[in-house]
């Protein structure tokens, strides 16, 4: 019966080849060691939990998904007092039945995260333990307490600890391992096979160069079938017991030896042949792509069946393509089987075992029976096991993804007078980049506990550091005097020359420290130090904050489109607000960015063009221009300023005075200086207030002498 069912498996699975296996196993093995399930090469690699899955046993090195066997509830924890919230897990995945000696490169939906210098790509932490363990892991002892904790001690486990979910949408994503077993050789794969299914070995040298199997066990006579098959063994009895042959006997039995029954000799003598396969095809994990699902056929030009199967089994591609050659042949040859009887002294000869007839080949004893004094066996030729030679072939490239480190993200914030992009009124401007790499971040703004999404920065700009302090320039020539040096050796040296009518319609605007500037060339005037001149400074209202850049300030290019910003509403002068940036490389749950609102974007502006005269007749002359954010630029529409102003006049004596002014200036007559201060005044200075809340900076003009 076991026979029969096995064979039929076998046949549905391998074609001829598989049948003889079938039934060589049918033959010797209960059937109840065996589950109704085929173990295949399967490329999703998804991450399972259910109860009742099966771990795979891992031999060599291949790549394995992780079965999720224990994890914590999401962790929302906060810095005392914020009420900051950071989304991780901690989290244990078994691999294998059996000892690992290293993990090495991980994939978390498909990208890596893990390369192969065991760099992380993301925060986490990692503990293989590996099998046999017998205390649990420290975490789980914690969260589970000491009767609650299992050790795992079957199984081969990794727990990660404070996993952030935040680049995985907040959940757990699927994770896929690169494992290396501590048994690497196919002896060694099959004869640790062999003792778990209790059965004899018969070790010989396999020469196979194939990398890795995950067997699962859901099936043994599949797993069995397929370790024999990559080594080059059979499976065969020995002593009376299922045997893993990766060396087999071999008769030569004469001719006059075989018995014959005298009614049907010519019957049983003769060999049948069914039709041959025109080819056979495998489906693997090619190690040289990723362990991505690899495909290899070797076939003729011919009529018939094609077969195929599907391997959990890591090789490269040529390696793959051998085997499938190997394997091909084999098919061919059991194309042909042959019936025939033996005499009690052949008792011996057994399944596995090689005939030869003194027909020139070898025959594969597939089934043997006891009828009489006669020993009966079925066989079918088998073509001459060889070492697998690889096959040159092409297996296709891969598009790798970073498999370095994502650096943090190197981020500046600034509150400019003048909006920088058309609309986007008062506002904070965020700018970020980082090093090779670094692929974005998430601005989130922290408000009473909550975390809210308030935009993205997607594209890293060139940055670099300062290497020299920037003074103070004028903001309506070109400032050739000054230039900005700066140190790229932790950042990007990608600044650009630019033609002087590109720079007047907005290129080449760089942020130094808090004032915005623009360049018109751009020299590498060494690895790492670029030299940016032909400058235009304090654009966009930002020129009046300091004297100087110092040295180390954050030089950083300033994208034309993209911008991330934050609104600011008028009543958030005064308040500090908290910005976390989300990257890749960034801390758990990102970074805090810290700003105080100083009213920059909401400010009334002072007047410019300010301009003052004493006439011969002591009467005093003052002009200006009003200026708004609607109208900054020359050729823009949009009403001056027309907020109420006041001018500050200080005399050389030291004496001041305060009078409010119109729009556009004001004029005072000798007899209207006496009448208003008592006196005419004396020499000095003045300037113009715009009134109202923000940084003195941005409301008072400059001093001029009157």
């Amino acid at each position: 019966m076991a026979s029969v069912l096995f064979s039929t498996i076998g046949q549905s699975i391998g074609g001829p080849l598989g049948a003889g296996i079938g039934a060589a196993i049918g033959a010797g093995v209960d059937a109840s060691l065996f589950r109704k399930r085929q173990s295949g090469a399967g490329d999703g690699f998804a991450s399972r939990s259910a109860y009742g899955e099966t771990v795979p046993h891992v031999f060599g090195r291949t790549r394995v998904a992780g079965l999720l066997i224990w994890a914590t509830p999401l962790q929302e924890r906060g810095d005392k007092g914020q009420g900051r919230r950071s989304r991780a897990t901690s989290f244990a995945m078994a691999l294998s039945r059996g000892p690992v000696a290293e993990i090495g490169r991980i994939w978390a939906d498909g990208a890596i995260i893990r390369n192969a210098d065991g760099d992380f790509l993301v925060n986490c932490s990692m503990r293989l333990h590996s099998l046999g363990q017998s205390e649990p892991d420290p975490l789980i002892f914690a969260a589970e307490g000491e009767a609650g904790a299992p050790a795992f001690s079957s199984l081969t486990y990794v727990t990660f600890e404070s996993f952030d979910l935040g680049p995985f949408g907040n959940r757990i994503p699927s994770l896929s391992f690169e494992v290396t077993a501590e048994l690497d050789q196919p002896d060694d794969w099959l004869g640790t096979m062999a003792a778990m299914a209790e059965a004899g070995f018969a070790a010989g040298t396999t020469a196979d160069p194939a990398d890795g199997y995950a067997a699962n066990f859901d099936t043994f006579a599949d797993d069995a079938m397929v370790m024999l098959q990559v080594a080059g063994g059979r499976i065969g009895h020995r002593e009376g017991r299922l045997s893993f042959l990766a060396l087999q006997r071999q008769f030569d039995i004469s001719p006059d030896e075989l018995l014959w029954e005298p009614e049907d000799r010519e019957a049983d003598s003769r060999l049948a042949s069914a039709e041959r396969p025109s080819s056979f095809g495998l489906s693997y994990q090619d190690s040289s792509r990723d362990y991505q699902l690899g495909w290899q056929q070797e076939g003729r030009s011919r009529r018939g069946q094609a077969l195929s199967t599907s391997w959990a089994l890591a090789a490269d591609g040529s390696v793959a393509r051998a085997i499938a050659a190997r394997l091909f042949r084999d098919a061919e040859a059991g194309a042909e089987t042959i019936r025939f009887a033996l005499p009690p002294t052949y008792l011996h000869v057994s399944v596995g075992d090689i005939v030869r007839l003194g027909d020139g080949f070898d025959w594969l004893v597939v089934r043997r029976e006891i009828r009489g004094l006669a020993v009966w066996i079925e066989g079918r030729r088998a073509s001459t096991v060889l070492p697998v030679e690889p096959i040159v072939t092409d297996s296709g490239r891969i598009l790798e993804g970073p498999d370095s480190p994502v650096p943090p993200t190197v981020s500046v914030c600034l509150e400019p007078p003048v909006p920088v992009q058309a609309g986007t009124g008062a506002s904070l401007m965020l700018l970020g980049s980082g090093t090779s790499g670094w692929r974005g971040a998430e601005v989130r703004l922290l408000q009473g506990g909550d975390e809210m999404v308030v935009g993205r920065i997607e594209e890293g700009q060139p940055f670099g550091r300062l290497a020299a302090d920037l003074p103070f320039g004028p903001e309506t020539l070109w400032d050739e005097r000054n230039t900005i040096l700066v140190d790229t050796s932790e950042g990007v040296d990608l600044f650009l020359s630019r033609e002087a009518i590109d720079v007047l319609n907005g290129a080449g605007l760089v942020c130094v420290g808090q004032e915005l500037v623009q360049y018109r060339r751009a020299e590498l005037i060494a690895p790492g130090a670029v030299h940016l001149s032909g400058l235009l400074r304090g654009r966009f209202g930002t020129g009046g904050q300091a004297d100087f850049a110092p040295a180390g300030s954050l030089v950083m290019a300033v994208p034309r489109s993209g911008l991330s910003s934050l609104q600011l509403a008028d009543d958030s002068v005064g308040r500090e607000l908290v910005l976390l940036l989300a990257g890749a490389g960034d801390p758990l749950g990102g970074f805090e960015v810290r700003r105080l609102v100083q009213g920059h974007g909401l400010a009334p502006l002072s007047p410019v063009h300010v301009r003052g005269a004493r006439r011969s007749d002591q009467s005093i002359v003052c002009s200006w221009v009003g200026r708004s954010r609607q109208g900054w630029w020359w050729g823009q529409t949009g009403d001056a300023g027309s907020g109420p102003l006041l001018w500050h006049f200080q005399g050389n004596d030291g004496q001041a005075w305060v009078v409010p002014a119109n729009a556009s200036g004001i004029e005072l007559s000798a007899e209207a200086q006496v009448a208003r201060f008592g006196a005419l005044l004396p020499p000095g200075e003045f300037r113009v207030e715009a009134v109202g809340e923000g940084p003195a900076w941005l409301r008072f003009s400059p001093a001029v002498p009157v």
